[in-house]
């Protein structure tokens, strides 16, 4: 987490938005690797809405629109 703190200086805040909503998805994948832990099958499908709201605000958010 602190590589993130540090690299935050040079990317946008749409994209740092984007990386901080991975934290949960992190953690639950760090607490089926180490924990032995079985995520459920709603907690995967957060973490599937939080993948690609992270890819959406990454790819899209920062496209503004000319009305010209």
């Amino acid at each position: 987490m602190a590589g993130v703190l540090f690299a935050a200086d040079g990317l946008s805040s749409t994209v740092n938005a984007a990386v901080l909503m991975l934290v949960p998805v992190g953690a639950l994948d760090s607490a089926a690797l180490f924990l032995d832990e079985n995520p459920t099958q709603l907690r995967l499908f957060g973490c599937v809405v939080m993948l690609a709201a992270a890819y959406t605000a990454a790819t899209r958010g920062d496209h503004r629109r000319s009305l010209g």
